[in-house]
């Protein structure tokens, strides 16, 4: 698999899409703002009326002390497209780095099956073969395509939910958005894990095949078809995984 299919940022993957999101993000920046400010207004409200019956009244350090949440938030909302950026920059250069350790390698269904009897069951092995490489080269571009397109819907909606980090109790919210976000750039990295050992693992059953007995082969043989299902089960489930490693379940 090549690595770049991988690595393009979301201004790489789809100009149109990507102009149209940065432009819903600067759309929802006011109203992330005009939410951080009510907010802002109705706690220092509640504060002074707290105040205000025990006798005293809004100071300096109690001001610092609400407002430096409030102006957190506001930076992670005017910052939330550059925030999500950078996440995807440091999966992708991971990834670089994984592809320089972890070589490519090809599978070759076309081995020799001779201790298989019966010209059915020979081709029926490459045949299964070529299938799951093909099933994987489709669910690997399936998995791209939905990887962008809710990492794009995250961005956009990112301001909104961002906005809710002022508070403890409504933190969870902008973190929850961050850690899908993260989540999704993250699944590359299994994607491609996932897509480099597979070749190792099914090639040392193949040539095993011709090595043992017949109980061995046909082992051995079922034993890359079983893998091969695995490898595609793997690649719908890198999302989910994913997800429970980044704690955004």
């Amino acid at each position: 698999m090549d690595v770049s299919e991988l690595t393009k940022t979301l201004s790489e993957y789809s100009p149109s899409v990507n102009t149209t999101v940065n432009n819903v993000v600067s759309g929802t920046k006011p109203v992330a703002l005009i939410i951080i400010t009510i907010m802002f207004l109705i706690e220092m409200d509640s504060w002074w009326k707290y105040m205000k019956q025990e006798g005293g009244g809004l100071t300096g350090e109690l001001w610092l002390d609400v407002a430096y949440k409030y102006i957190l938030a506001y930076i992670l909302v005017m910052m939330s497209g550059q925030l999500f950026d950078a996440i995807l920059d440091f999966v992708n250069i991971v990834l670089k780095v994984i592809d320089g350790l972890v070589p490519t390698a090809k599978i070759n269904w076309d081995g020799n099956f001779d201790k298989i009897k019966g010209i059915f069951f020979k081709h029926f092995f490459k045949l299964f073969g070529n299938v799951v490489l093909y099933i994987a080269g489709l669910s690997t571009k399936l998995i791209v395509l939905m990887r962008a397109l809710e990492m794009y819907l995250l961005k956009a909606v990112s301001p909104l939910l961002i906005a809710f980090f002022m508070a403890d109790s409504t933190r969870p919210i902008a973190m929850n958005v961050i850690k899908h976000f993260a989540a999704a750039a993250f699944q590359a990295v299994l994607v491609l894990l996932i897509v480099r050992f597979y070749p190792a693992l099914v090639t040392d059953d193949l040539l095993k095949i011709n090595s043992d007995g017949l109980l061995e082969t046909w082992a051995n043989a079922f034993a890359a078809i079983g893998k091969g299902i695995i490898f595609i089960i793997l690649l719908w489930g890198s999302q989910r995984k994913a997800k429970a490693l980044l704690g955004a379940m």
